[in-house]
């Protein structure tokens, strides 16, 4: 399942649907997830089809502004 799980992100970020995906470093098995959708409802549609929901993988969905975002974001990769 965690081959399956892993490949669903990295499905859905190269759709465009995740634009960041990465594991806490305090928590294991746990991780954040920074998503685009056209609704919250396409949003919660796209979680369920992970192989980890709803028995393993619980999502708490909120919604911001990003106001501010830096232009070298991309080089915080892997950090």
């Amino acid at each position: 399942m965690l081959d399956q799980h892993r490949a669903w992100f990295k499905e859905q970020f190269e759709r465009g649907h995740f634009l960041v995906v990465g594991p806490y470093r305090d928590q294991t098995a746990a991780g954040l997830v920074l998503a685009q959708a056209d609704s919250r409802e396409e949003l919660e549609a796209l979680l369920a089809k992970d192989s980890y929901y709803p028995d393993k993988a619980v999502y708490t969905v909120r919604e911001f502004q990003a106001n501010l975002i830096a232009d070298q974001i991309t080089s915080y990769r892997g950090q």
